[in-house]
């Protein structure tokens, strides 16, 4: 099956598909768009363009946010479906980690005129379990899978907020002097703002009872 998906992937390509950047397509005209109006429906998103795959299985290329909303769909219901793992977790989106981008900005910036009202009401209903589709409340599960994109250095991360450890623990697979700055800059955001939207969510209260 695996053969078989390298094949279908690599039919079509370009001769130099690889040294484009910045470039879309990777393959031939109309080699891209699949026949008969054929999509994949990953349940929270559809796709009907090979370059989509080829950016998710080639080398060297870079995940959008959709490839990671993807992968982590997927595991959010294995979390909350799996009854056969014991590590209990649950997953958010991309835009989880935008929106405490934002509304940290605009604490840290008390003379700031923005409104972030709408944003901290979504990160509320993230907690409760009201925000995404197979979404459930934090406090029925040990731990919470985010995803980091560390725009500056093009790079992902995994950060795994455990309710157990009361600690964020941070998965990379690159590290240099540099770098670690920027990941610990970003990673104080979560630190600082998490425990006050738990609070406001109720996470506590339920978690006790």
């Amino acid at each position: 099956m695996v053969d078989e998906y390298r094949t279908w992937l690599r039919n079509g390509l370009l001769v130099r598909h690889d040294s484009k950047k910045n470039y879309e397509d990777h393959y031939k005209k109309k080699m891209a768009v699949f026949d008969n109006g054929v999509k994949f429906n990953f349940g929270i998103t559809t796709v009907n363009d090979k370059n989509w795959f080829y950016m998710l299985s080639m080398d060297g290329q870079l995940w959008n946010d959709e490839h990671i909303d993807v992968i982590f769909y997927y595991f959010q219901k294995k979390g909350k479906y799996d009854k056969r793992n014991n590590f209990s977790f649950t997953t958010v989106d991309c835009l989880f980690k935008q929106r405490i981008d934002v509304v940290h900005h605009a604490y840290r910036n008390v003379k700031t005129q923005t409104n972030v009202a709408n944003e901290e009401q979504v990160l509320i209903e993230y907690v409760k379990g009201h925000r995404l589709i197979a979404n459930v409340p934090w406090h029925t599960f040990d731990n919470v899978l985010i995803p980091v994109n560390i725009q500056e250095e093009n790079h992902w991360l995994l950060v795994l907020l455990s309710f157990k450890d009361r600690r964020l623990y941070v998965y990379s697979s690159y590290q240099s002097a540099g770098h670690n700055t920027v990941v610990r800059n970003e990673i104080k955001k979560l630190a600082t703002l998490l425990p006050h939207f738990l609070h406001l969510a109720g996470f506590y209260v339920n978690q006790k009872a």
